[in-house]
């Protein structure tokens, strides 16, 4: 509750660390994902569990798409799991990462999705295809976090190499190191 700064409700599930988090885009749901290799979905209003996906190994990321139509989640296994969020059908794997994938955000329209991964790289990925549409390469060490800029022409990501990046989306560009 933000008016008196108290916990209304406990989501519990997940037995050990949770590692990411993400809103539904309606606010009545929530995703969280975590180092027991499930991703959760959670009514707000009732603390139920709706539906809870297994990986192999940790999952580090989850995502809904802006319009709600696809949920993401990340594996310890460098991959990214894709399905359709109304009826939890598994859609694509997406591959090419060689290390834990990081952090995944949603383009603005829904048709790509950027992932950032200890491989030291960026990922942009067609969500209809599965296909890599481009490597950002310039970090020297795990990205740990990239996002959309709200119009979706750039994207930033950060880095252990202790900078941020930001990135023109159509070239794969860096246009400016922060």
């Amino acid at each position: 509750n933000v008016a008196t700064g108290r916990c209304d409700r406990q989501l519990a599930g997940h037995p050990t660390w949770v590692l990411g988090i993400d809103w539904h885009p309606n606010g009545a749901a929530i995703a969280s994902c975590g180092i027991d290799g499930t991703a959760r979905i959670w009514d707000i209003q009732t603390g139920e569990c709706l539906r809870a996906f297994l990986a192999d190994g940790w999952i580090w990321s989850v995502a809904w798409s802006p319009d709600a139509t696809l949920l993401a989640y990340s594996t310890a296994l460098g991959t990214i799991e894709l399905w359709d969020a109304s009826t939890y059908e598994h859609l694509r794997m997406l591959t090419g990462h060689t290390h834990q994938v990081t952090r995944l955000s949603f383009h603005p329209n829904n048709q790509q999705l950027a992932t950032s991964s200890y491989d030291h790289t960026v990922r942009l990925w067609d969500t209809h295809t599965g296909d890599c549409l481009l490597t950002l390469e310039g970090h020297t060490k795990l990205v740990m976090n990239v996002r959309f800029s709200p119009d979706g022409r750039q994207l930033a990501s950060s880095s252990e190499d202790e900078t941020a990046r930001i990135w023109d989306v159509d070239t794969g560009k860096c246009v400016r190191i922060l």
